[in-house]
C-alpha cells in the first residue's frame, strides 16, 4: 500500500495507511471484538455490543459495578446501587433497624423514641409523640415542653435539655427578662389540675425553687405564641376520609436518585390534597412544595433544579393531618 509519508500515529510500527487501528491503539484491537482500543469501552475484554448500563464510559463486560456510575465511591467493595451507605465505607453492611440504611450512615435517621418520626425532625426525640403537637410553636413538642407558653429554645447556660425558663441558678445569673423588681422573679404559675388558668406572678427569689418543683416556670406565661397560619392550611376533610388516610402508601423512586426522584401516594381517596417537604440530615428544610392535588398520580421532584445535592434526606408528606416519612439518598452526577 502506497504511503509515502510513512505516518504512524500510534507508533506501533504499522503505517496509518494500513493500520486497522491507526489512532491511539498500538495493540490494534487486542481483544479482537472489532472495536479499536481508543473507542472501545472495554479495550482488553471483548464486548462487541459495547453495552454501558450506568453510562460511566466503562462497558458492562469490564465494569466492576455495571449499575453504579460512581464505581463504589466509598471503596468498601460494595457497588453503590446495592450499598446501604454508598458514601461511607461499611463492608459489613450492618443495618440494625432493617430500614435499608446502613448503621454507619443511619444516625441521622434514627428514631430513638420509636414514634415514627426521625430524630432529626422529632420535636421530642426522647418522648413518643407521633402527632408532634406543639401548642406554643416554640419547636419543642407538648409532651416534652418544660415551659408551655415559655420559650424552650433559649438556653444561655448551656445545660443540655434544660432551657433557661426551667433552670434556676441564682438571682445574679437571672436574665433581666425574668426579673420583676429588687430580688423579685417573674414566674408563670401553672395551677395543679388547671393548666389553662396559668398566670404571671412576681415572687421573692427565695421561693423560686419551690415553684419550679411544682411545675411553674420562669418568665412570661405567653412568651411565645403561634403565629397566624402556623398550622396546616390544607383543605379540611370528613371523618370518613380521615380514617381512610390511614391506608395511605408512600412510594418514592428511584432510591438512590440523581437529578430527579418521583413521589406517589396510593390511597382509596379522591379529591384530597397533600404537600411535602424535604429535610437534610441536620433536620433543615431544603425544599417545600405547594399544595398538590395529584393523589394517586406520580409527582416529579426535580432535585437538580432545586439544588438538592448528594447526601441523605428525609421526605415528609402531609395529608389531612397525617405525616408520612421516607428516607432517600441523592448521588451527585459524575
Amino acid at each position: 500500500m502506497v504511503n509515502g509519508d510513512q505516518i504512524d500515529s500510534d507508533g506501533d510500527g504499522i503505517g496509518d495507511a494500513c493500520d486497522i487501528c491507526p489512532i491511539e491503539d498500538p495493540a490494534n484491537d487486542v481483544d479482537q471484538d472489532g472495536i479499536c482500543g481508543n473507542e472501545d469501552n472495554c479495550p482488553t475484554v471483548a464486548n462487541g455490543d459495547q453495552i454501558d448500563s450506568d453510562g460511566d464510559d466503562i462497558g458492562d463486560a469490564c465494569d466492576t459495578c455495571p449499575l453504579d456510575p460512581f464505581n463504589d465511591i466509598d471503596g468498601d467493595g460494595i457497588c453503590g446501587d446495592v450499598d446501604n451507605c454508598p458514601f461511607i465505607a461499611n463492608p459489613d453492611q450492618l443495618d440494625g433497624d432493617t430500614d435499608g440504611v446502613g448503621d454507619a450512615c443511619d444516625n441521622s435517621f434514627d428514631d430513638l423514641d420509636g414514634d415514627g418520626v426521625p430524630d432529626a425532625l422529632d420535636n421530642c426525640p426522647e418522648d413518643p409523640n407521633a402527632d408532634q403537637a406543639d401548642s406554643d410553636c416554640d419547636t419543642v413538642g407538648d409532651v416534652c415542653d418544660q415551659c408551655p407558653g415559655g420559650d424552650d429554645r433559649v438556653d444561655t447556660y448551656g445545660d443540655p435539655n434544660i432551657p433557661d425558663c426551667a433552670e434556676w441558678i441564682d438571682y445574679d445569673s437571672l436574665p433581666m427578662d425574668f426579673r420583676c423588681g429588687n430580688n423579685k422573679v417573674l414566674v408563670c404559675h401553672v395551677p395543679q389540675g388547671n393548666p389553662s388558668n396559668a398566670h404571671n406572678i412576681c415572687i421573692n427569689k427565695n421561693a423560686v425553687e419551690n415553684h419550679l418543683a411544682h411545675g411553674d416556670y420562669l418568665g412570661n406565661c405567653h412568651e411565645v405564641v403561634c403565629a397566624p397560619g402556623a398550622f396546616s392550611s390544607l383543605p379540611s376533610i370528613s371523618t370518613d376520609l380521615k380514617q381512610r388516610v390511614e391506608e395511605l402508601e408512600l412510594l418514592l423512586f428511584p432510591n438512590p436518585a440523581t437529578d430527579k426522584i418521583f413521589l406517589r401516594l396510593k390511597a382509596p381517596l379522591e379529591n384530597v390534597s397533600f404537600r411535602y417537604e424535604i429535610f437534610n440530615q441536620l433536620g433543615q428544610s431544603v425544599y417545600k412544595s405547594k399544595i398538590v392535588d395529584t393523589l394517586n398520580e406520580t409527582e416529579e421532584i426535580d432535585l437538580a433544579a432545586n439544588r438538592i445535592s448528594g447526601g441523605g434526606y428525609i421526605l415528609v408528606v402531609e395529608v389531612a393531618g397525617k405525616k408520612l416519612y421516607s428516607k432517600f439518598i441523592v448521588l451527585d452526577e459524575k
